[in-house]
């Protein structure tokens, strides 16, 4: 009994025994694995944290601050100077308000940025600025010097007049009816043998530029091409009418307006539609001229891109890289302006300018369109009726941009047969040596142009006179008759230079006269 006590006590004790040696061979292997773990993955994809302190902008050059306070200063004193000028002189009227509204003020503040002024990206920002300034502030200067000129008071003053003559019914529409203008007057600037253009500057006070070439102004049938330059304006100061127009006439998701054709594909009607929406603007600056002058407008037009020696030229439409020149080809423009004119009630006129321009050129019956291989010779008609119903729809339908009031309803947008025949009433004066008795410079030119068209060798006479009785300036010139039979009363300093300048360019080389013909092309 005692000897099975004995074994049960020593197998108990060697129970316990291996417990406590599993015990702590667990215990160790348990340690073990703890410290030869890895890491959580997340632990391994978090970087260690840090503190990231904001690098400091660079330090302002304090040399570079002082440099441009001292270009500031030297363009304000220039526009001061120039706001002095333009003070004395009515000429100068329309360039007061973007001198004394916009860059002296605008100038004044950029001296007290400077004055504030911490880092060297604000001072680029300021350059930046100042460098359109300066462009503005030279172009002003460079005006006010041409208007104070004693020479060339009189050619600019009849350039404004006319300018502002085709503005006013836009701008007194749009006064009237509280519709919103980014441009809403002209100052023409003369120089350089390009095309006439209308330039519209970054100016909160609504300066458009008109620029002129010299040359242009020895012909007077090319006055009426100032109108076409303000319907650029007009149309691109009226916010939304572009974009309306578009959708009116279901152009307004045409995309790759001008690309050029393909030549293994067909031409279709979204491509008229295309080169029409591309062509747009032209097309519509041609229907303000319309607008604007009547019949004398569809003159200037068929004179100035007329080409009987190359007619193929005015059937081309030239391609400007990959795409279409902005201008359609002659040939459309004229057909377009003429079908105009039987909107406006001049119907019979419309048709008889448009024949003689086929006649004149072959009786085309076709456009070309450049492209990748050649031309393509597509027939004119669907091109001629989509411009059509475009510049007509901008004539006769009303838009939300205008008011809903259609431009035939505005005073001053209806050149119909009551303004044409009092056009006739002054060609007639000026072909009789009579002094015209309108003084709306539209009428005055569009007679000048009627009369030039019946008479052209007399275009030296009917220019001078056109520009005499266009003018607001008092001149000292005859008010009556200026005619071949006047040469023997004593001329004005005035009048002899300007006659000068004419005759000048009239007896110019012919590369000079070839380069003005070029240049008559794109207006």
């Amino acid at each position: 009994m005692d000897d099975l006590r004995v074994l049960f006590w020593l197998l108990k004790g060697i129970a316990k025994l291996l417990f406590v040696l599993f015990r702590t061979v667990f215990r160790m292997l348990r340690w073990l694995v703890r410290r030869v773990r890895p890491a959580p993955v997340e632990a391994l994809a978090a970087p260690p944290t840090m503190t990231r302190v904001p690098s400091a902008p660079p330090p302002v050059k304090r040399s570079a601050v002082e440099a441009l306070t001292a270009k500031v200063q030297a363009l304000a004193t220039l526009a001061r100077a120039t706001d002095g000028r333009c003070a004395t002189s009515s000429l100068c009227a329309p360039l007061q308000p973007t001198l004394r509204d916009f860059l002296l003020p605008r100038l004044q503040e950029m001296q007290a940025e400077l004055r504030r002024v911490h880092t060297a990206a604000q001072v680029d920002r300021i350059a930046a600025s100042l460098r359109y300034l300066n462009a503005l502030t030279q172009l002003l200067a460079r005006m006010a010097e041409q208007r104070a000129d004693p020479n060339l008071d009189e050619l600019i003053d009849d350039a404004d007049t006319l300018a502002e003559a085709c503005y006013r019914p836009v701008v007194d529409y749009c006064r009237t009816n509280d519709v919103p203008l980014s441009s809403n007057r002209t100052a023409a600037v003369f120089g350089d043998d390009c095309s006439p253009s209308l330039g519209r500057i970054d100016d909160p006070t609504g300066l458009a530029i008109l620029h002129l070439p010299w040359k242009w102004l020895a012909e007077v049938h090319r006055w009426p091409a100032i109108g076409h330059e303000v319907g650029h304006d007009f149309y691109a100061s009226v916010a939304g009418l572009d974009e309306q127009l578009l959708r009116q006439q279901g152009l307004s998701d045409v995309v790759d307006q001008g690309q050029v054709v393909d030549r293994g594909q067909a031409v279709t009607s979204r491509d008229v539609d295309r080169l029409v929406t591309h062509w747009r603007h032209e097309l519509v600056a041609d229907a303000f001229g319309v607008m604007m002058l009547g019949p004398a407008y569809a003159v200037t037009t068929a004179t100035i891109l007329a080409q009987p020696d190359e007619p193929g030229e005015v059937l081309a439409a030239q391609t400007d890289g990959d795409e279409y020149e902005v201008h359609p080809p002659g040939h459309l423009r004229v057909a377009a302006v003429c079908r105009l004119l039987a909107r406006l009630g001049h119907g019979a006129l419309g048709d008889e300018l448009e024949r003689r321009w086929r006649d004149q050129h072959g009786d085309p019956a076709a456009i070309f369109l450049q492209c990748d291989s050649g031309w393509l010779r597509v027939g004119d008609q669907p091109f001629i009726k989509r411009a059509v119903a475009l510049t007509s729809a901008l004539y006769s339908e009303g838009f939300a941009a205008l008011r809903e009031i259609p431009l035939a309803s505005m005073p001053g947008f209806d050149f119909g047969p009551r303004e044409h025949e009092a056009a006739l009433r002054v060609k007639d004066a000026f072909l009789t040596d009579k002094q015209p008795r309108p003084t709306d410079a539209r009428l005055l030119i569009a007679g000048a142009v009627l009369a030039w068209a019946q008479r052209p060798a007399d275009n030296v006479r009917l220019l001078r006179a056109a520009r005499i009785a266009v003018g607001r300036l008092p001149l000292p010139v005859p008010g009556a008759a200026v005619t071949a039979t006047s040469a023997g009363r004593p001329a004005s300093i005035r009048a002899l230079v300007r006659d000068a300048i004419i005759l000048d360019v009239l007896l110019s080389p012919p590369q000079a006269a070839l380069a003005l013909a070029k240049a008559g092309r794109r207006r």
